[in-house]
C-alpha cells in the first residue's frame, strides 16, 4: 500500500501482489517520448482511492480489474482492454483529452460520473466485445467531440430521475436501454420506463425510444409533444394538464 504513485519512466509489472493507493496515481514520462511508463497489471487488482492520470504510457490490465474512486483522464495516454475479464470501474469521470486511441475490444468498464471526449477525433473508439455500463445514481453527462470516436456496446444502468444527458447525442453501435431516462439535448427525451409516479412541470418533449408507465402516474403540468416513439399506458396513467400533440414541436 502506497500512498501516492508517480511513474515518469520505465515498466511496472505485477507478478504477485496487488496494488493499493491511498491517493493519486499518475503514469507520465521523463523528456522525451521514449521515457513514457507502461504499467502491465498481470490479471492483478488495482484499486486507487483518488485520481489517475495516464499521460504519455499505458495502462494494460491483462484480465485484472482496476478501481478508481476519482476521475481518470488520459492525456496522450491510453489503457488495454484486451481481455474478456478486463474490468474498470470509475467512481468518478472519464476524462479522453487528446489521447492516442487506446485498445478497447473486450472487457467492461463501469462508470459512476460524466464521460467527455475532446482533442483527436478517434481517441476513444471501442469495438468487439468492449462493454461501457453507466452506473450513475444522478445525473451523467456524455460528450463526444467527434463522431469518429464511439462506444461498441452501451448499457445504461442509471436509475435517477435526472438519468443521462447527451448534448452531442450518443455514439454507441449497440445500446441496452434498460428503461433508463436520456436526455438528447434537443429540448426532447428518449423514453424511459418509470420506476414511481413522475411529474414534469411545463411540457414535456418525447422525441424517441419508448415511454413505458410501468403501472405509474405521468403527470405533465404543460403540453406533451409527442414527436417520436411509443407512449406505452402498460397500467399506468397519464395526466396531461395542457394539449396532447402527436407531431413535430415545430408544429405546435
Amino acid at each position: 500500500e502506497v500512498r501516492n504513485m508517480e511513474l515518469y519512466a520505465g515498466t511496472l509489472q505485477f507478478n504477485g501482489e496487488n496494488l493499493n493507493v491511498k491517493e493519486d496515481l499518475n503514469i507520465s514520462k521523463w523528456g522525451g517520448n521514449n521515457t513514457r511508463s507502461n504499467v502491465y497489471l498481470n490479471g492483478k487488482v488495482a484499486n486507487v482511492e483518488g485520481n489517475i492520470g495516464i499521460n504519455y504510457g499505458y495502462f494494460r490490465l491483462q484480465g485484472g480489474k482496476l478501481y478508481c474512486d476519482g476521475n481518470l483522464t488520459f492525456n496522450s495516454g491510453y489503457i488495454v482492454m484486451d481481455n474478456e475479464t478486463d474490468y474498470v470501474n470509475i467512481g468518478g469521470n472519464l476524462n479522453v483529452i487528446d489521447s492516442n486511441n487506446g485498445i478497447y475490444t473486450n472487457g467492461i468498464l463501469e462508470l459512476k460520473g460524466d464521460f467527455t471526449q475532446s482533442g483527436t477525433g478517434n481517441n476513444f473508439v471501442a469495438s468487439g466485445n468492449h462493454k461501457v455500463i453507466l452506473s450513475g445514481d444522478k445525473k451523467q453527462t456524455i460528450t463526444f467531440n467527434s463522431t469518429q470516436s464511439t462506444f461498441n456496446t452501451l448499457e445504461l444502468n442509471n436509475f435517477s430521475k435526472e438519468g443521462i444527458y447527451v448534448p452531442n447525442g450518443l455514439n454507441a453501435i449497440n445500446i441496452i436501454w434498460n428503461g433508463c431516462m436520456v436526455d438528447d439535448g434537443s429540448g426532447g427525451v428518449c423514453g424511459f420506463t418509470l420506476t414511481e409516479d413522475y411529474e414534469v412541470d411545463g411540457d414535456l418533449y418525447l422525441s424517441t425510444g419508448e415511454m413505458n408507465l410501468n403501472g405509474h402516474n405521468l403527470t405533465v403540468n404543460g403540453n406533451l409533444i409527442h414527436s417520436g416513439g411509443n407512449m406505452n399506458i402498460n397500467g399506468g396513467n397519464l395526466h396531461v394538464k395542457g394539449n396532447y400533440y402527436i407531431q413535430k414541436e415545430t408544429q405546435v
